[in-house]
């Protein structure tokens, strides 16, 4: 394996690590922190859309998933999601590493 295929790999891995553990998180939330809960770890894992290795759609899909596992009613979900995306892809961040689309920086 190449070396930038086994950086790709691993952002790929951190980023779907970050969506998972997010869902598991809001799923799991308690009573009276649900909805700040699922709108701290949909911002989180918004801030790492830009690496395009999850898309816009899986991100939504599964975030309101969990909201719904949560407890959360359909319309508090929708718009706590579009307030996280916002919020996440206004501060986007790097992967450990400065790993961009299997690239080192610097």
């Amino acid at each position: 394996m190449m070396q930038g295929q086994a950086m790709n790999n691993r952002a790929e891995s951190y980023v779907q690590s970050a969506l998972t553990n997010a869902v598991e998180t809001v799923a799991n939330a308690p009573l009276g922190q649900r909805n700040d809960t699922l709108f701290k770890q949909a911002a989180a894992v918004a801030q790492l859309l830009h690496h395009g290795v999850i898309g816009e759609e899986v991100w939504w899909d599964a975030l309101r998933a969990a909201g719904e596992r949560a407890g959360l009613d359909t319309f508090e979900i929708h718009d706590t999601l579009k307030n996280a995306l916002k919020e996440g892809t206004g501060t986007p961040r790097d992967l450990p590493g400065n790993m961009v689309n299997g690239q080192t920086s610097g």
